[in-house]
């Protein structure tokens, strides 16, 4: 749910900035867009939704009252009584790919209402072209289109604010002198597990360098601190839990580097909240990882312990190369700005409501 809503916040905010066109945002009552001067094109709307049952019978009305031309759901859910064109989205096909792994709530939810609102809807977005081709092979869509849109970088995310905040936030969070650094959730599809095993594979020749895992645990028998111990370095590992956003670009800033060994993704939004951050990033080489790096990330096969303590010790050893990846990476997320983002959804947009089915 974090992603979605951040892919939310993130699509509203590059829209309200630079897309011009007549927006009407459902948000809940504590969001801080109901306090924000905004522009004149801007509505927003305050409501309680409350799961796929206020989707179905409220939002219908929601839509009518404001005469909406189309809608646009960031969660893959939309209402089955159709009142314009509408468009849902949808992440990735992990529950699909890796059920056993997918949150039992979320996969219920998956299972129940993806069929109907792809049945009710004119269109799909999704947040990579690797996706687009994943959901287009993997999916009953009827002959709907499938539309990518890479998200935009949140704005808090520079080279600026990492080295601004860097003191700040190694104090709070009590960061180690020398860290690899990975930002997601603590599941088994990130292969975090594989990261303890690089650090006690670079332990005996790396000096005080550790590992600091940031994110939220989702099954409670994945447990990246236990397997540190049976590899004889549970006193390098950190596990920070859920980090503030505004902690997250000195977070990034300070590592030596970010890796990300997830043997899935739809996007892999961390890769290039780093490299915005001067962080140079160590990479899983599948699904839409290179599409998130491009030619500034280093790659490795998922499960491949020495690729990726090989490719750690190149950024380690080689300060020219981590100062090349360095510069690729600040090139590379240049192309994720909110204007580009505001302008592919409404160029979306404008193609779903003229072929929409009204």
């Amino acid at each position: 749910a974090a992603g979605i809503g951040r892919f939310a916040a993130n699509a509203a905010g590059s829209l309200i900035a630079h897309s011009g066109i007549d927006l009407v945002l459902l948000v809940r009552e504590e969001s801080e867009l109901v306090s924000q001067p905004l522009p004149r094109a801007v509505t927003v709307v305050t409501c309680r939704p409350s799961g796929p049952l206020w989707e179905q019978f409220q939002l219908p009305g929601i839509l009518e009252r404001y005469g909406a031309d189309l809608y646009h759901s960031p969660l893959f859910v939309g209402p089955l009584a159709r009142v314009c064109p509408q468009m849902i989205t949808v992440h990735d096909v992990i529950p699909e790919r890796f059920p056993g792994q997918t949150p039992p709530d979320f996969l219920r939810l998956w299972r129940r209402y993806l069929g109907p609102s792809l049945r009710a809807c004119d269109a799909v977005l999704t947040v990579s072209e690797f996706s687009r081709q994943d959901i287009r092979d993997t999916l009953e869509l009827g002959g709907r289109p499938v539309h990518s849109a890479h998200q935009a970088l949140a704005e808090q995310f520079s080279l600026e604010a990492a080295r601004q905040d860097g003191a700040r936030v190694r104090q709070k969070l009590g960061l180690p002198e020398s860290y690899i650094l990975y930002v997601g959730s603590i599941e088994p599809r990130k292969n975090v597990l594989t990261l303890v095993d690089v650090l006690a594979e670079l332990a005996p020749s790396s000096g005080d360098l550790s590992l600091v895992l940031a994110g939220r645990t989702l099954f409670g028998d994945y447990d990246p601190i236990a397997h540190a111990a049976r590899r004889n370095v549970s006193g390098r590992v950190s596990y920070l839990g859920y980090v503030e956003d505004e902690d997250l670009p000195g977070l990034y800033g300070e590592a030596e580097m970010l890796m990300f060994p997830s043997l899935y993704e739809g996007f892999g939004l961390p890769i290039v909240e780093a490299m915005a951050c001067g962080c140079p990033v160590v990479s899983a080489d599948n699904s839409s990882l290179p599409e998130a790096g491009g030619e500034a990330a280093l790659y490795a096969d998922a499960r491949d312990v020495e690729a990726f303590k090989e490719a750690a010790l190149l950024l380690l050893e080689d300060g020219d190369e981590r100062e090349r990846r360095v510069e690729l990476g600040l090139k590379h997320v240049r192309r994720f700005t909110q204007e580009a983002f505001a302008q592919r959804l409404v160029d979306i947009y404008e193609r779903v409501q003229g072929e929409g089915r009204g």
